[in-house]
């Protein structure tokens, strides 16, 4: 069987959002990212053989407790 896993290598991410980068923007982006992760997940349910995972870093404060909420 083949392994189609891609690896991901952390450290290379860019984990601040760019000067230019407004809070609205922000949120317009976290709605439209909201429904293409609804999307996915209702594909991956509707086949039952995958999972997703998704994993959010970020300072104490920064809104992980409320992205959860939001999406799930």
């Amino acid at each position: 069987m083949k392994n189609n896993h891609k690896r991901i290598d952390l450290s290379k991410e860019i984990t601040v959002a760019p000067d230019n980068f407004s809070k609205q923007e922000g949120k317009r982006q976290f709605k439209e990212n909201t429904k293409v992760i609804e999307e996915l997940q209702n594909k991956l349910l509707a086949q039952g053989k995958y999972s997703l995972l998704l994993i959010l870093q970020g300072m104490d404060a920064s809104g992980k407790d409320g992205a959860v909420r939001e999406v799930f």
